[in-house]
């Protein structure tokens, strides 16, 4: 549903062997209009705060490994512009929505970015410039493939079901948006059903779409139902995928880019990179000297770019390619991997990211201090075929 609540998004296809693309309908009945020409499909339309459609492009093919370089990704549209592309993982995003705040979130796979490709999932989140990838939940949580998620009030809702297990069975869950590693509940418990779709049915309600015999129907229920009443809506020929409210909802918030198209780099700084939750056996922290950075390359293994060191206070800091899959690993002194995280996080052209720690703990805030790292000239980690070279700048 369009925030003005005039009209629909909806994914289909001109012919059947046409590809998945976006289409607007007015709820007036008017001739649907089309959205996007990507010629491998889009699907998961939404709007973000100035009117540019976002979607996930390609439409992942049955039976495909989901992995760098062919992975779906998120692009923005204007009304008048070409598609750009604004995540860059080694993995399908699939099931895109925009969050009140302006935020795109999407699920993804956070794995191996081998061939052989982890199926769990967890929520991320990125500005709709394509800045800040950021996970929002289930990253830590159990083995969960995610599907619809959708935003009602202060919780957002999702369809799990096992990673890892071949039954069909999948159930709705949410999670408080303030909180959202720790605190998922379980929604209809009392109904032993297949669930496809939960999203707000206003007045302290939920749509979903639950199994009913043979196909899927929809209902309404009350937050502290103890019960399914009768469907609110049953085609019994069809499955019933997903019901929103056709109502206007408030327009997501804004966010001003302080990316630099012009320039191919972006910066990161760690403030401590021995702030973490990987703990030796006798429960003590193994201290990292270097930090190598690695970028994902077209078949899908690890390049190196360069190592940069760890200040005294774990702060390091360098200048990155732009819109690449980077990964991390922290070596001690003999050069013997601490910890790591493989390359499925990026910055975009001129963006400053930053992290607490590698695998720190959630919800702790760091030192205020300034640290090290940027008073040091700032390294530039140009990959395999050249050193490292240094801007001549300090920060």
């Amino acid at each position: 549903m369009a925030p003005d609540g005039r009209s629909v998004l909806f994914v289909g296809k001109e012919k059947p062997d046409s590809a998945w693309q976006i289409y607007q309908a007015s709820l007036d009945g008017t001739a649907p209009q089309r959205l996007t020409s990507m010629s491998g499909g889009a699907m998961s339309p939404d709007f973000v705060s100035n009117g540019d459609l976002v979607f996930v492009s390609p439409v992942p093919a049955v039976g495909g490994d989901g992995s760098f370089p062919k992975a779906a990704s998120v692009f923005a549209q204007s009304r008048q512009g070409p598609p750009h592309r604004l995540t860059f993982n080694a993995h399908d995003a699939t099931d895109l929505t925009v969050l009140g705040d302006g935020r795109i979130l999407f699920a993804t796979a956070f794995g191996s970015t081998t061939a052989a490709v982890a199926s769990a999932q967890a929520l991320f989140t990125v500005n709709n410039d394509g800045t800040e990838f950021t996970l929002y939940a289930g990253r830590h949580d159990r083995a969960l493939r995610i599907r619809r998620p959708r935003e009602f009030g202060n919780r957002l809702g999702y369809v799990a079901s096992s990673a890892d297990a071949p039954s069909r069975e999948a159930w709705a869950e949410t999670v408080r948006s303030a909180r959202p590693f720790s605190n998922e509940e379980r929604l209809f418990a009392f109904a032993k059903t297949e669930c496809a779709s939960v999203s707000d049915g206003g007045g302290g309600t939920y749509l979903a779409s639950l199994k009913h015999g043979s196909t899927l129907a929809i209902y309404r229920v009350a937050t502290n139902a103890t019960a399914l009443g009768p469907a609110l809506f049953d085609d019994p020929a069809w499955h019933d995928i997903e019901a929103v409210l056709a109502t206007p909802r408030p327009q997501p918030v804004g966010h001003i880019s302080a990316m630099s198209p012009a320039k191919p780099f972006g910066t990161i700084l760690c403030l401590d990179a021995n702030r973490t939750s990987f703990l030796a056996a006798d429960g003590s922290v193994p201290k990292a000297e270097t930090i190598r950075v690695t970028g994902l390359a077209a078949d899908g293994s690890a390049k190196w770019l360069g190592n940069v060191p760890v200040h005294a206070d774990g702060s390091f800091m360098a200048e990155v390619p732009a819109d690449l899959p980077l990964g991390f690993e922290a070596l001690d002194a003999r050069g013997q991997v601490l910890r790591a995280t493989p390359p499925v996080v990026w910055v975009r052209a001129g963006e400053n990211r930053a992290c607490l720690g590698c695998h720190e703990p959630h919800g702790r805030s760091p030192r205020n201090h300034r640290p090290l790292a940027v008073r040091a000239p700032l390294m530039r980690l140009v990959g395999p075929d050249a050193k490292l070279a240094q801007t001549g700048s300090s920060r």
